[in-house]
């Protein structure tokens, strides 16, 4: 077939393409060109090759670290604020993140930026390292406190938060918190965390 003919390339995928998001994006093309097309609900077109294909994407930590040594985009990332965390604490997470790109921050979560490598399933050595890595990356670590992170002494819960917190010190990274322990989402303020762990107002 001709792209020569770029009308013609949208009747055809319209008239004869399987896959329904590209169907339908030659529909509307169509549309907006106020030509004539159809939206079928079923058709019997020809079956192409992709449509039958699978892909095995089963990444790990280990291949996400190979990538950040060796592939220029993932070794140039940055990053505004490296987000400290408990998992148990994902919708506040979300809040936290979402209120940060408002400012213009960009924000590292794993679950958020590299969700495809570090799964729960595949915790290892290497998940510590591509953390410590991202960590590095960050222009500053974001620790949000709740009832999930810290218990009545101010010791952490999860040992992945206390790592974090320990490594971003020892690069003598600058560590803000928001406390979401009293705090509503809607009103939180960010105040720096200081060595013996207590907040400090900014």
């Amino acid at each position: 077939m001709s792209v020569e003919n770029p009308l013609f390339f949208f009747q055809k995928l319209n008239d004869s393409e399987r896959n329904k998001q590209i169907q339908t994006i030659a529909y509307e093309h169509l549309k907006s060109l106020k030509k004539y097309g159809k939206l079928r609900k079923k058709f019997k077109g020809k079956k192409k090759d992709y449509m039958s294909e699978k892909t095995i994407f089963d990444m790990k930590p280990l291949d996400l670290l190979k990538r950040i040594e060796k592939n220029q985009v993932q070794n140039k990332k940055s990053f505004d604020y490296f987000i400290s965390h408990s998992y148990k604490d994902n919708k506040k997470v979300k809040d936290v993140v979402k209120y940060l790109n408002t400012q213009k921050f960009h924000a590292y979560c794993d679950w958020f930026n590299d969700t495809d490598f570090l799964k729960r399933t595949y915790v290892s050595v290497y998940t510590e390292i591509v953390l410590k890595k991202r960590i590095e990356q960050s222009a500053k670590v974001l620790f949000i406190r709740t009832d999930n992170t810290n218990d009545k002494e101010n010791r952490f819960y999860s040992q992945w938060v206390e790592m974090e917190m320990n490594y971003a010190k020892e690069l003598d990274k600058e560590i803000e918190c928001v406390d979401l322990t009293k705090n509503k989402i809607n009103e939180f303020k960010l105040f720096k965390y200081d060595e013996n762990r207590l907040l400090l107002k900014d």
